[in-house]
């Protein structure tokens, strides 16, 4: 591991993940009694998706902090945190989707709402923190070159 590549970005990022990724097991919506999580049965894809963006953004920082392999230097025209920053701003953005929906059922005229719960809150904090270190990552001064020898005489 080398202790240069551990950037305040990059542990936001991998911080903000985690949260992100435990509250996918705790309650994201109640509502008529009962509660449902990012990985409920009738969610569609749609609630595991910031889920497992952020987890992919996890992988990618780790390797990139913590492993000696060889990444491509770009995805696609962009960066490695180019591609973070664009997979975590999509992750939030579908948080923010979720937050101003109007979530809910009607059945004969009658709409039964869905109250976000702490586990919502919770991954739209944490999707928000990683748009957060991946642009604190983009904005650091890349490392020095280390020196030049010097010249034989």
């Amino acid at each position: 591991m080398n202790q240069n590549k551990v950037t305040p970005g990059a542990i936001v990022l991998l911080a903000s993940g985690a949260v992100v990724f435990l509250a996918s097991f705790l309650h994201w919506f109640s509502g008529s009694g009962r509660t449902a999580n990012a990985w409920s049965k009738g969610s569609r894809f749609l609630t595991t998706l910031p889920v497992i963006l952020s987890i992919v953004i996890i992988v990618l920082v780790v390797l990139a902090t913590f492993s000696e392999a060889k990444l491509p230097t770009a995805f696609g025209g962009l960066s490695m945190m180019q591609l973070v920053l664009v997979l975590s701003a999509w992750a939030a953005l579908m948080m923010l989707c979720f937050l101003v929906g109007q979530a809910g059922v009607t059945v004969r005229g009658f709409t039964a709402g869905v109250n976000k719960s702490i586990g919502f809150w919770l991954a739209l904090l944490g999707t928000i923190g990683m748009v957060f270190g991946a642009v604190l990552s983009l904005l650091q001064p890349a490392a020095p070159a280390p020196p030049y020898p010097p010249f034989p005489q």
